[in-house]
């Protein structure tokens, strides 16, 4: 009897092991380079906070048992038992702050998935296609860019995920997101990056294809970062002459800074002050300068689900001083 008891754990444990490292739950590399074979491709990616759990094992164990039983550790090929969660492409539309004209555009979108996707997908529409770039919000400091060459394209993507420093986001799972020939754009199951501080996660796949007699490549790669911060309470800003004398003092709450500062006609420099909690409920302060060539100010406001967003603030200046700290 122990030694039938014995045997199930055994093959439990191989089960549990082989479970893990198909569906790549545990796989925390900071980066994934593969030779795409299905002819789709890669356009994003989706972070999300727990696995999607798209992988069928039942029906890869159904069909694989013999193997999997028998310690066969060899057993790479899992096409067709990859689930997918498919997009749908909404219309949308924004109006032109400096023209106000409507804008009317199309986006991909996956109303029954919690995450935060960027995405440069084709757009098929009549009388052209576009391609069009989406990073969606909590998603910040996005970069893009496409090169093209004259056997093929690469497309990159690059974005940062700040998240509350302690929070259930110590773990994050980049799920690939891919266009198929005909349009449809849908995410397959991804990996996860764990710990503390900064992370990052690279996704890149090349696809191949025939066209008039020549190969066409193209070539996916996304980038994401994700970073722990402290909670942000409060940004205060001095505004200072040359002779280091404060002239205003103005303070807000995280989230709540003006979209636009102008200065005094004296003021030299501003002198910024940020407050933040820190894991264990310390205060945490922090100080930067911004001059004349500065034009923007960089602030965070804090989401309900524990992510951070970047608040953009212009500042204009008025001074006609060449003071430099």
């Amino acid at each position: 009897m122990k030694n039938k008891h014995l045997i199930l754990i055994g093959i439990c444990i191989l089960i549990i092991s082989f479970v893990l490292g198909i569906t790549k739950t545990v796989d925390l590399t900071p980066s994934q380079t593969t030779q795409n074979r299905s002819g789709d491709k890669l356009i994003g990616a989706m972070i999300t906070k727990e696995s999607l759990h798209l992988f069928d094992f039942e029906s890869y164990f159904n069909d694989n048992a013999n193997d999997i039983l028998n310690g066969n550790n060899i057993i790479t090929e899992t096409d067709g038992y990859t689930n997918r969660i498919y997009a749908e492409l909404v219309d949308k539309t924004a109006i032109n702050e400096e023209t106000g004209e409507t804008i009317h555009t199309k986006e991909y979108v996956f109303p029954d998935t919690d995450g935060w996707y960027l995405y440069c997908a084709t757009v098929y529409e009549e009388p052209n296609n576009y391609v069009t770039n989406i990073a969606g919000e909590g998603l910040c400091d996005v970069k893009s860019g496409n090169h093209y060459k004259d056997n093929g394209e690469e497309r990159t993507m690059e974005a940062t995920l700040y998240t509350i420093r302690g929070s259930d986001l110590y773990t994050v799972y980049v799920n690939p997101i891919y266009q198929t020939p005909t349009g449809e754009v849908y995410i397959t199951e991804g990996t996860g990056i764990g710990g503390a501080g900064g992370l990052t996660k690279t996704i890149t796949e090349t696809v191949t294809v025939e066209k008039d007699d020549e190969e066409i490549s193209y070539t996916g790669t996304f980038i994401i970062h994700r970073e722990e911060i402290d909670t942000p309470q409060s940004v205060t800003l001095t505004q200072m002459d040359e002779n280091h004398t404060p002239l205003q003092t103005d303070t807000y709450t995280a989230g709540q800074v003006p979209e636009t500062i102008v200065t005094k006609a004296e003021t030299a420099y501003i002198l910024v002050t940020e407050q933040s909690v820190g894991e264990n409920g310390n205060t945490v302060e922090s100080r930067s300068l911004l001059q004349p060539s500065d034009e923007h100010l960089e602030t965070f406001t804090v989401a309900e689900n524990g992510v951070c967003d970047k608040v953009y603030t212009e500042i204009r200046w008025t001074t006609e001083s060449e003071f430099v700290v």
